[in-house]
Order: C-alpha cells, then structure tokens, then sequence
C-alpha cells in the first residue's frame, strides 16, 4: 500500500511501484484486443522507443500539482530526480513555498485554475517533502524531518532491465508492441508536427496498471522525445497529479544537481541512526528502538533500529572503478580480496571496455564480513 500510494512520485525514473511488489503483475489484463493507431502515432512510438534506447543516465527538474477534489486543494511540490539505466533513480522532493502574490494571482477572473464548487480556485497549499531512492534491488521511501526510512524488496523478475514492466514508465518510450499490448493509446489533441509537440492519452489495459491511474495524459517533445508534462488521474477519479518537467539532461558526463541529502552512494543511502522498516512481505517488521542483527560486523547503537544491511548492486555496464568505490563504501575492501576483478567476454562495443559483464553474487545478496564480490569485465577485443 505503501508505494502504490506514492507511485506517481517515481513515474519518470522507472522506479516499480506497489502493484509489481504485491503480486498483480501475473493478474489477467482488463482487455487484451489491441486498437489500430494512426499512422503518426505508430511513428512516433517508433522514434521514442529509440530515442530512450539511448539514455543511460537522465537528471532534471519537476514541478508537481496534486489536485484533490474531495477536499478542493491543490498542493504545490518541486523536485530533483537522477535516473541510471538500468534501474537506479533517486527524487527529492520538497515543499514549494505559497506567497500571496501566487494567491492574488488565481483569484483574477479568468485565470486557469481548478476551482470549487462555490466558483472560488482550489486553496492552494505547500506539499510534504519527500525522498525515494531505488538501488536496483530495493525502493526505499525516507523522512528526513523523523529520521525514518521505509523499504519493499523488489522481485526478482522487477530487477534490471524489467523494470519497464513497471506500471508507470512513461518518461521513457517502451517497444511499440508491449506499449499496444498494455494501453489504449491515443492523440488528445490533433497531430500538428509544426508545434513541436505531440500530445498521447494513455488508458490502461492491466489491471495493475489500473490499480495506479486511471488515464495519463502526456505532452511529448518531439526533438528530445522527452516528456514536457504529466496528468494522471486516479481510479476513483477525485486526484489528478501534473507534473512539468525543466532542465531535463541526457547522458550527463557528471550529475549537475547535488542533492539535497547526500549519501555515501548516490543510490544507496546511508541508514545509520534510522528507523528503518522493511515492508517486505517475507521479512519480519523490526520495531523502533530493537536492536537489529549485525551490519557488516558493527552492532547498531543502543536505543536505534539497526541501519539496514547493504546489498550487492546491479553493476551490469558500470565501470569497475565506480563498482569498486561502491563496494568499497560498503565495507568490503579491494586489498583484502573481498572485491576481485576477473576477465570477461571481448567487448562488442569499445565504450564497454572495463564495464562490468556480470557478477557474482547476484544484485540483492546481503553483505557481511565474509562476502566476496567478483566482477567480470569486459576486455579489448583481441587484434
């Protein structure tokens, strides 16, 4: 319940939400029969599909807008977001600050805003700071202010490239065919290629995709092939959510936007001294103030949850230098022979050259004083 109350937050970086982890992902979808598409809706999945192909980190800036029409509120976020392909993201969120001089503003006749019953705009109102980071392995949900964290396993099936199965990956184009097979997909406004913009609803076809929102409606950037909006609607149809994104940057050399917590991994956080909860379903709930099992051969201070144990990353095309330094701010140590670095397959491409092939263990082992982590990387090809 968790995630999926939160899965908006992670829609553009991939991230899987609740109904991949609690087990709708094998459910039968509401209608299989695919629907024809224009010809220059075929296209443009063409082009988005191979234009995220090419994106192997992704960073930038969102506005969000929540709107509740229950309540007649509109709240109003900002945020940073980081994404590493094949399944890594990071989002802070924080509260945007109302002035009355934004208030003034939707009180002028005319002004496109929700508004009430009553004819007056929404009242509008800061939204709640928030963090969710995804290592590949595990989503973790954090709150700075209580200094708690709450963490869901992924499954295995959810981990590495899976993870476009996830319910919401709409920042980055999937196959044509799985995007037909899983949506009802449409333009809402009529295709005009002179204004740069291609404007797509998207209904759901599965039931776990249903479970999330109930419509998106995305406002597509035909240069960049990146989203430069949002809408989705909830199931009961009493929220909207709108993102718009600024300064997106693809491929960045180095991250450009320092977060606003940083951890000793820029997508594994540092936990010591949290409240840590795990939500896995097959794990037992670790109550505030217990003590927990040992972490890498430390025992956590009295009267603190235990920092939760590390896991081995997915570091599949990483460099081995930045594998390395990972392991390394995990414990394990190079000059003791807890990281060994092994001969892999000749690269195909010569930009993989010393990335890591594969590994072993696999991603998700926890780590302890005795793990040993082998990285196979790839080699010149031989002349």
């Amino acid at each position: 319940m968790l995630l999926r109350q939160h899965c908006m937050l992670l829609l553009f970086i991939c991230v899987v939400t609740a109904p991949a982890l609690s087990g709708q992902e094998g459910r039968a979808p509401v209608q299989q029969q695919p629907q024809p598409l224009p010809p220059a809706l075929e296209q443009i999945l063409e082009h988005w599909a191979n234009a995220s192909s090419r994106i192997e980190k992704l960073e930038g800036s969102h506005l969000r807008r929540v709107y509740d029409s229950v309540f007649e509120v509109e709240r109003l976020s900002e945020g940073q977001f980081w994404y590493e392909r094949p399944d890594k993201g990071r989002i802070d969120v924080k509260p945007t600050q109302v002035t009355q001089s934004m208030i003034d503003e939707r009180e002028v006749p005319g002004a496109k805003v929700r508004r009430k019953q009553n004819g007056k705009p929404f009242d509008l109102v800061p939204g709640k700071p928030e963090k969710w980071v995804c290592d590949g392995v595990r989503v973790f949900e954090i709150d700075e202010d209580k200094k708690s964290a709450q963490v869901a396993q992924l499954p295995p099936n959810m981990q590495g490239a899976s993870i476009m199965d996830s319910p919401l990956p709409f920042l980055f184009g999937m196959p044509p065919d799985k995007a037909k097979e899983r949506f009802h997909l449409s333009f809402s406004r009529p295709f005009d290629p002179k204004s740069g913009y291609a404007y797509i609803t998207a209904k759901p076809k599965r039931n776990q995709d249903a479970a999330s929102w109930s419509q998106a409606d995305v406002i597509l950037n035909l240069k960049t092939f990146l989203p430069r909006a949002i809408q989705l609607k909830d199931p009961p149809g009493t929220g909207i959510t709108v993102y718009a994104f600024q300064d997106l940057k693809v491929n960045p050399t180095i991250w450009s936007r320092k977060p606003t917590t940083w951890f000793t991994n820029f997508f594994q956080p540092d936990l010591r001294g949290y409240n840590v909860v795990n939500i896995d379903a097959n794990a037992p709930q670790r109550p505030p103030g217990a003590q927990g099992d040992k972490i890498a051969g430390r025992n956590p201070p009295a009267g603190r949850a235990a920092p939760l144990a590390p896991v081995v990353q997915n570091f599949q095309r990483v460099h081995y230098k930045e594998a390395v330094a990972a392991l390394e701010q995990m414990g394990l140590k190079k000059d003791q022979k807890q990281i060994l670095l092994k001969q892999g397959s000749p690269a195909r491409d010569p930009e993989d050259i010393y990335k890591v092939e594969r590994q072993q263990p696999a991603p998700g082992t926890k780590i302890t004083r005795d793990t040993v982590v082998e990285l196979y990387l790839y080699t010149k090809p031989a002349r």
